[in-house]
């Protein structure tokens, strides 16, 4: 066994008034032929490149194109990110992982949770158990760490992906969370819309709406941040990619936003390039190549190529105003149909939730991904797991 050093797995300040947490000894599964260490900037250029060379395997078969800065991603994944790469020798990294600190709301407090996301592992290497010492060191942390629990979300047939739950300790228990229903919506043709409703950009006006939004559909629901408007400002002050300009409401008569969504481009910083097609997209594409004779489509997606992906962030809407979030879906649709600079408009919804509704009579495909939870046997939130309601899930499809 190698020990980290608590300095290793701590964040270090994010900013004024943040307190230090108390030191953690993670241990790692190792392999003596391998070195586990924290990742700094001059890695940056290795870690893109591996990126490419491990393609996520699901139905689709993809990866993600991280130059020219790796690290950009991660700094918008969460509070803070531990990022680790694996060295087969000196200089030589052949795997890595990020473990992202999230604040979460549960009741009438803050916790954080720990996410584990950009695990890879060198093809050539893949007989060195790379990944398994990386998520050793993952449910190291949340067993021994500053954390409520941990989470992974998993792409379905992502077989690589699945065999981290086989690895988890005796001290800690697996809980499945359901599955988040990833819809690409395809901007083939414009839809009509309702005119009772006004859509527009949203301004800091609309905050406080926006917010009474949140609450009412995700303010109880596990995943959920404390939902404020000084929440909302520091998310939309990240990355520029990402600003109140790329919200947008439909608003009733008095002009108050009743639905909103995001707009978020994140090809400055991420894109994803399909190695293969699975069969629906593939349908897709021959039906876009045969009416883009007719209709003026976006550039058809192309096997090793990047999609030109945007995301629907936030897609959010009271009970009572889901007609709204219905149309105001069509209408970005139809926005990014006649812009035609994006193949796909992407938004996600957990399986569970009634506003993924509003994407009804929408041509789009479908992925899935599966969502565990990590929890310590002995902690008090595993014990009042059984007290939770099975219900939705907050998740940010476009931070996964």
């Amino acid at each position: 066994m190698t020990t980290l050093n608590p300095s290793d797995v701590l964040p270090s300040a994010l900013n004024a008034g943040f307190v230090e947490k108390k030191a953690v000894d993670a241990k790692a599964i190792t392999n003596p032929k391998f070195t586990i260490r924290l990742a700094v900037e001059d890695d940056n250029q290795q870690l893109c490149d591996l990126a490419r060379r491990c393609p996520v395997k699901g139905s689709l078969e993809v990866y993600t194109d991280r130059y020219p800065d790796f690290f950009a991603t991660n700094r918008v994944q969460g509070e803070h990110a531990h990022i680790y790469v694996v060295e087969s020798s000196p200089g030589v990294i052949v795997g890595c992982a990020a473990f992202t600190e999230k604040k979460e709301r549960r009741g009438d407090k803050d916790i954080t949770v720990l996410h584990i996301g950009d695990l890879r592992s060198d093809p050539s290497h893949r007989r060195g158990r790379i990944a398994a010492q990386l998520v050793g060191t993952y449910f190291e942390m949340v067993r021994t760490g500053p954390y409520d629990h941990g989470v992974v979300e998993i792409l379905e047939g992502n077989k690589g992906g699945g065999s981290l739950n086989r690895l988890i300790p005796d001290e800690l228990a697996l809980v499945p969370e359901g599955k988040m229903n990833f819809y690409q919506l395809v901007p083939i043709r414009s839809y009509r819309i309702s005119k009772s409703y006004h859509y527009r950009q949203a301004t800091r006006e609309d905050f406080p709406a926006i917010i009474s939004i949140f609450e009412s559909c995700y303010g109880d629901a596990p995943g959920a941040p404390h939902f404020t408007v000084s929440w909302l400002e520091q998310q939309l002050s990240i990355d520029p990619s990402f600003t109140v300009s790329d919200l947008w409401v439909a608003a009733d008569s008095q002009n108050q936003a009743l639905a909103m969504v995001g707009l978020w481009d994140q090809s400055s910083f991420r894109r994803t390039v399909a190695t293969k097609f699975n069969r629906g997209v593939k349908s897709v594409v021959r039906f876009m190549a045969m009416v883009g004779l007719i209709w003026k489509l976006p550039p058809i997606p192309r096997e090793g190529q990047a999609l030109a992906y945007v995301f629907g962030r936030w897609p959010i809407a009271k009970p009572e105003n889901r007609d709204a979030l219905a149309n105001l879906s069509r209408f970005l649709v139809n926005r990014v149909h006649k812009d035609r600079k994006h193949q796909f408009l992407s938004i996600g919804f957990h399986e569970r939730d009634p506003l993924a509704q509003s994407l009804e009579g929408i041509t789009k495909v479908q992925e899935k991904f599966e969502i565990f939870t990590h929890w310590r046997k002995d902690s008090e939130g595993f014990k009042e797991l059984s007290q939770r309601p099975d219900g939705k899930r907050f998740v940010e499809l476009s931070l996964i």
